[in-house]
Formats: C-alpha cells, sequence, structure tokens
C-alpha cells in the first residue's frame, strides 16, 4: 500500500524558498510511489485561532472544540504515514500560522492515570527548515564582515591563553572568544592578517594528525606564527578526528597524550582546552576527560549545554555558519534563544520520533 504524506507549508510569503522546498520533497515523495497532499497553512479559507488551554478536548474525544480549519486538520493527522513540516525560520523560530498548528497537537493526547497516549505515536514527522535569503557573500569574505561586525561594534575576544588568568577578565555580554576547528591553512591564508589588521583574536582547534602533514592543513611554521604574534590561541582536537561519544572507542593514548606531547614539542605547553570533533559527547567522554586528561575547558557543539565539573568546565558552542546571512549572525551574537529547536525538541516529545 503506497504511503500517505503530509506536507505543510508555513511561508506567508507565496513562491519563496520554503515552496521551492516543498516542491523537491513532494516530487521525490511521489517518485518514490507516495500519495502526497499538501496544505499551505497561510491561505487557509477561515480565521484561525491558538490554543485556549482550555482543555475541553479532553478527556473523552481527541478533537479540538474551536471550529476552525485547524480542528480539521490536526484532527485528519493520524491518516498519514509521514507528515513534513516545510518552514521558514523567522527570528530563530517558526512562522506564527505553523506554530498554531503545533499547539493545536495539543488536542491529540490522551491523558489517563498519569500516562500519555497519542495516535501521532506512529506518525513519523519531518520538519525542513529554509534560514535567510540570498547573500552575496559566503565563505571567507561572509567571515570577514562578520568579525568586521564585531570590530566595529566593540567586541572584546580572547585567546585560550588569556583565559588562564581570568582574575584579570572582565566579562560582559560583548566579550566572546571564537574559535575555527580543524586547523585548515585557510586559517593562516584567508583570516590571520585580516584580524590582525583588526586586533581581533581567535582561537583554533587543532586536529593533530593532519597539522604539518596534510597540505590542505597548517605547518608547524604557520601555527609558531600565529602563536607569537599574540592573537591566535590554539587547542585540541583530537590525533585522528573520531567521534568520542563512545570513549571506549578510541585509543585515548593516541587522541589524547600524543596530542599533547605533540603540542609540548612544538609550541613548548600542553593544550588546556580540548574541543570534541564532530562535537559528539557523552556523559561518559565528559567523565573520561574531566579524571584524566589535562584539559580546563571541554568544548562540545551543544550551545545550551554547561556545566563545572570538578575544576574544569565543560561548554558548549555558539556555531556560526559562513553561508548565513549577516542578520543571522548578529542574532547569535546578541544571545538570542533558539526558540526553534525548542519547537522541534517539542515535536519529538509528542510524537516520540
Amino acid at each position: 500500500m503506497a504511503k500517505k504524506i503530509l506536507v505543510i507549508t508555513a511561508s506567508p510569503r507565496s513562491n519563496g524558498n520554503s515552496a521551492v522546498l516543498a516542491s523537491h520533497i513532494v516530487k521525490g515523495a511521489e517518485a518514490s510511489g507516495a500519495n502526497v497532499e499538501v496544505v499551505d497553512v497561510t491561505e487557509l479559507e477561515h480565521k484561525v485561532a491558538g490554543c485556549m488551554a482550555c482543555d475541553g478536548c479532553h478527556p473523552d474525544k481527541l478533537r479540538c472544540v474551536q471550529e476552525d480549519d485547524i480542528t480539521d486538520l490536526v484532527a485528519d493527522f493520524p491518516n498519514y504515514d509521514t507528515i513534513v513540516l516545510v518552514t521558514p525560520v523567522y527570528f530563530f523560530g517558526f512562522p506564527a500560522q505553523l506554530k498554531i498548528v503545533i499547539d493545536r497537537l495539543y488536542s491529540l493526547l490522551l491523558h489517563e492515570s498519569g500516562m500519555i497516549f497519542s495516535p501521532l505515536k506512529r506518525i513519523k514527522f519531518a520538519v525542513a527548515a529554509v534560514a535567510g535569503g540570498n547573500e552575496e557573500d559566503s565563505g571567507w569574505e561572509l567571515i570577514k564582515k562578520q568579525m568586521k561586525y564585531l570590530h566595529d561594534n566593540g567586541y572584546v575576544t580572547y585567546t585560550f591563553d588569556e583565559l588562564e588568568n581570568t582574575e584579570n577578565l572582565k566579562f560582559c555580554y560583548k566579550h566572546i572568544v571564537i574559535t575555527f576547528d580543524d586547523g585548515w591553512i585557510s586559517n593562516y591564508t584567508e583570516i590571520f592578517d585580516f584580524m590582525k589588521s583588526l586586533k581581533l583574536k581567535y582561537n583554533i582547534f587543532l586536529s593533530m594528525g593532519k597539522i604539518g602533514v596534510d597540505k590542505s592543513y597548517l605547518t608547524w611554521d604557520s601555527v609558531r606564527e600565529m602563536h607569537n604574534s599574540g592573537i591566535v590561541g590554539f587547542g585540541a582536537h583530537s590525533f585522528t578526528h573520531p567521534s568520542m561519544a563512545d570513549i571506549n572507542a578510541i585509543n585515548p593514548n593516541l587522541e589524547i597524550i600524543e596530542v599533547d606531547q605533540k603540542f609540548k614539542k612544538e609550541l613548548g605547553y600542553e593544550p588546556h582546552d580540548f574541543c570534541y570533533p564532530f562535537g559528539y559527547y557523552s556523559e561518559a567522554s565528559n567523565d573520561y576527560l574531566v579524571k584524566y586528561s589535562n584539559y580546563m575547558r571541554i568544548y562540545t557543539s551543544d550551545m545550551n549545554y554547561s556545566y563545572m565539573k570538578e575544576d574544569k568546565i565543560i561548554f558548549g558552542r555558539n556555531s556560526i555558519v559562513n553561508e548565513e546571512p549577516m542578520r543571522v549572525f548578529i542574532y547569535k551574537v546578541l544571545g538570542y534563544f533558539n526558540i526553534f529547536s525548542t519547537l522541534v525538541n517539542r515535536i519529538v516529545v509528542l510524537t516520540g520520533k
């Protein structure tokens, strides 16, 4: 039997990026033999309203008491095998039209004896999001524009070395630490002189097995030049760049000890900053590094993750992409909370997917 797929689009802009993305999803699904329906929630005929938290949909029925187009749409969800939400990202969140649909999913939850049951459990959900529009600059040109914004707006930057003496540091929201991963040669050829001209400091996590070996990566001469400038700090990023979510699957002598020894040989010190390859980590890997390594600051890619264990800090970073529009970069720098990920997690909780 052919799969039934519902594609919900939620962009107020007709024929925009979301529409293009949705058309490709529909084309691919139909090519695989699925029956696809598309609903644009911005074009529903009748006025729609958000959830009123009246609990009128419970406990004896799974239907919202409000009678509008959203009521019928949500009530029909259990008849599909897969539901795809295609949405732009506005101010780090879903547009209001889609937020109403998500809130009204509450009518499909059944509370009984402290448990939650829902016909949504068997449905697969997918979220396809489009962030930003056209941007003339990309790659290093966009990164330079981003760095120029920090300079022009009075941001203070630090190297890892300066983080060692926190007594002399006075942090505020305009004090930041800039990091790049892996140690690509472009960290030297494309940005080093530019950052010196702005007197902005940055840091590089070195994937040690590539440094001085692979021509796409930094040489030790360039690493020493950058370090001696006082503009660039360096941290550890393992030797072979493995996922360290399963700490038992790696060779700690290679990925940690040999990296530290190489640092000592080439730069005269052992690093106190470590970033997980790919950002993947686990509580077990955190515990291992806290107990057996000399790293004082351990970095993940989870911006909402931060805590102190013994005398060491484990925290996430705010990921900056070199293809994002400047406004997205500015929102991230200003620290606006990412409710988009929160809403995605909310769908996961509701559906179990």
